[in-house]
């Protein structure tokens, strides 16, 4: 019998193995890559002193903006985490460095030399407790009210969120005028006796006056539960995920916030 003759148009079917990509928390196509010079956004509180920088030029007072891109951040989010810290600037005032250098010396016994005051920062607790040049926070006292002497040394309740639609977190910080709200944010997400991550909020901006000087203020306020276990332990993931960066980050990163200085008020706050 003569053999079949071979239709050379023929296609010849393979069967395709399903592929399933695992189901942790890991991004794939990374795992060669440092992290090293990994950062989270960063969104900022636009101030009108701020306006005069190039980089905030066209930006709109009173908005918070993610720093690498450049947009206005949604106002819904979720948080996932909170690290306290404290920072000590050398003042922007010429006419401020005099005392400046006096108090610190006054408390902590070390006189600051011209090379301290051009540095980025003085003295930084990234645990919140021990500072890398002063030693033990509680010891120094320069980050607290002294009478109507204003503190030295920066509060900063720093917030890695997500924000709504986004799957990268970013990063907020509550300082300065708006580190009260940054307590009140805390104090009502610990008494919710849940996870940080189980609470929506929304960004509240105000606008504030006082004779010739404006700046604003942020807050969260509560916004309701994530709706489904589904999500909270997607949220839970994202933590999971970024934690160490956003812990190693503050430590290396130094976020400086640029307001108009501010006086004390009746409860010691800015």
């Amino acid at each position: 019998m003569a053999n079949k003759p071979v239709d050379e148009t023929a296609v010849v079917v393979q069967r395709t193995t399903e592929v399933v990509l695992p189901t942790d928390n890991q991004m794939i196509g990374f795992e060669g890559m440092s992290m090293d010079d990994i950062q989270l956004p960063i969104a900022k509180l636009i101030q009108p002193i701020m306006l005069g920088k190039e980089k905030y030029e066209g930006q709109k007072p009173g908005t918070l903006v993610n720093e690498m891109t450049n947009e206005v951040v949604p106002s819904s989010l979720v948080p996932l985490q909170i690290k306290d810290d404290k920072i000590m600037f050398p003042p922007q005032d010429e006419d401020k460095v005099s005392a400046f250098i006096a108090t610190v010396a006054s408390a902590t016994g070390v006189t600051l030399t011209p090379e301290d005051l051009k540095a980025s920062y003085i003295c930084r607790a990234t645990d919140n407790l021990m500072g890398d040049r002063f030693g033990k926070c509680l010891g120094c006292g320069l980050a607290e009210w002294h009478g109507n002497v204003k503190p030295l040394c920066t509060k900063n309740i720093n917030v890695m969120c997500l924000f709504e639609d986004e799957e990268i977190p970013t990063v907020i910080q509550f300082a300065n005028t708006s580190h009260k709200h940054g307590k009140n944010f805390k104090q009502a997400a610990f008494m919710s006796k849940s996870h940080l991550f189980s609470r929506k909020y929304k960004l509240s901006i105000s606008k504030k006056e006082e004779g010739k000087k404006l700046w604003y203020e942020m807050a969260l306020k509560p916004d309701g539960k994530v709706e489904s276990q589904e999500e909270i332990v997607g949220y839970y993931k994202v933590l999971m995920q970024f934690r160490e960066l956003f812990v190693r980050q503050l430590e290396s990163v130094v976020i400086r916030d640029d307001v108009v200085p501010m006086k004390k008020d009746a409860e010691g706050e800015y």
